[in-house]
């Protein structure tokens, strides 16, 4: 009988003479063994693709693709959005619940919750330094909507039955309302609006050339026009000032409304960048045919929730918080027309108001002396990529 040293030779012999050959068996061939190792790997990524897949589709579905909601304090100013709408809503609060400006608990009231409380409706319908009487008061009946109550479950019901009859709700995606948290509870606060509208200027003015923004790598839409337009297109253009290519503003005629929109760097609220358009206002300047104009297309559709104001308790109020305070925004500024207007081959000899840095856009009714709507645009977050 063979001991164990003789035993483990017999083997090592029989490797010997096998090693060489093509038909070495599995026992002995490595190469099963690293098709185990790469099954097993193949199959760990295919795990992980499938849980990422997964996470990127809960992930989408609660973005709804590309739109945020976006939870921001109220002194964020990046690409700030003002809607009359949201104001109104604000001022219900005071007027119903606080009987003055309204304030919180443990809460820093200054900066924004100052400038809310400002701009009261009834005496001064935007800035605080407009007066007038109540019989003036005419709040903008377009593409808005406003609510303020005890939350409960039939709120959100009542806000969703006017989902059909009211253009904000209709044009806006409800973000910021999807995402509020209602049940019956008359110590818990709901302050909602939505804003939504259409413009297209597809009638005035034609797409011009691509362009980039803020020195952005990519090229975005515009429209606009080009030197030597028409009279018959120049006459939906006032210049309302010119100080610099980088500060500027005019102003946009479109059916019963206005956009009044200044190419600024200013930091400034909005309140004070529109009483500074008309303090700088010039009479007797106008859009020559030697001038051209550009203005990106705008697609803004925002659910915003003031997340710094949720669980606060309304100063006075000892028993009422904030549950849900937010507002839907859905605005398009684009141009219908397939025409692009063509460079001229002269040297542009006018002025050039171009759009394509930091911005403000108001929007008002045409023979209305304040705005319902305003946009802050510092970055491509609304702009509509070529």
């Amino acid at each position: 009988m063979k001991n164990d040293k003789e035993y483990l030779k017999d083997i090592y012999d029989k490797y010997d003479k096998l090693k060489d050959k093509d038909n070495l068996p599995d026992f002995y061939n490595e190469q099963p063994r690293m098709r185990k190792v790469w099954a097993r790997a193949i199959a760990i990524v295919n795990i992980v693709a499938i849980l990422v897949v997964c996470i990127m589709s809960i992930f989408l579905s609660q973005k709804g693709g590309d739109i945020v909601v976006k939870n921001v304090v109220l002194d964020d100013r990046t690409d700030c959005i003002w809607t009359e709408g949201f104001q109104e809503a604000w001022n219900e609060v005071s007027y119903n619940y606080t009987n003055g400006p309204v304030l919180f608990e443990d809460f820093d009231n200054s900066n924004r919750i100052v400038e809310l409380n400002n701009k009261n409706i009834d005496m001064h319908r935007f800035a605080n330094i407009y007066n007038f009487s109540e019989k003036e008061i005419v709040l903008y009946e377009g593409g808005q909507y406003s609510v303020v109550g005890a939350n409960s479950i039939n709120l959100r019901e009542e806000i969703l039955s006017n989902k059909s009859t009211n253009s904000a709700l209709s044009n806006s995606t409800n973000f910021a309302m999807n995402n509020m948290v209602f049940r019956d509870n008359k110590n818990e606060l709901t302050v909602y609006s939505a804003f939504g509208e259409d413009i297209d200027l597809g009638k005035s003015f034609n797409n011009v050339e691509a362009n980039t923004f803020n020195a952005s790598y990519d090229k975005y839409r515009f429209f606009g026009i080009d030197s030597g337009a028409s009279e018959s297109i120049r006459k939906n253009i006032d210049v309302i000032f010119y100080n610099s290519p980088n500060h500027f503003a005019v102003s946009v005629k479109y059916k019963n409304e206005e956009l009044i929109i200044c190419r600024t760097d200013s930091k400034e609220d909005f309140e004070k960048i529109y009483e500074e358009v008309y303090e700088k206002e010039v009479d007797d300047l106008k859009f020559t045919e030697n001038d051209s104009l550009k203005i990106p297309w705008l697609n803004v559709d925002e659910g915003i929730i003031y997340s710094d104001l949720i669980g606060k308790k309304i100063m006075g109020e000892s028993n009422l918080t904030i549950k849900n305070i937010g507002q839907d925004v859905a605005f398009n500024l684009t141009n219908s027309n397939k025409e692009i207007s063509e460079k001229l081959e002269k040297e542009i000899k006018g002025r050039e108001y171009i759009f394509d840095g930091s911005f403000v856009l108001f929007l008002k009714e045409k023979d209305w002396e304040f705005p319902h709507f305003a946009l802050r645009v510092n970055n491509t977050n609304y702009l509509v990529k070529e």
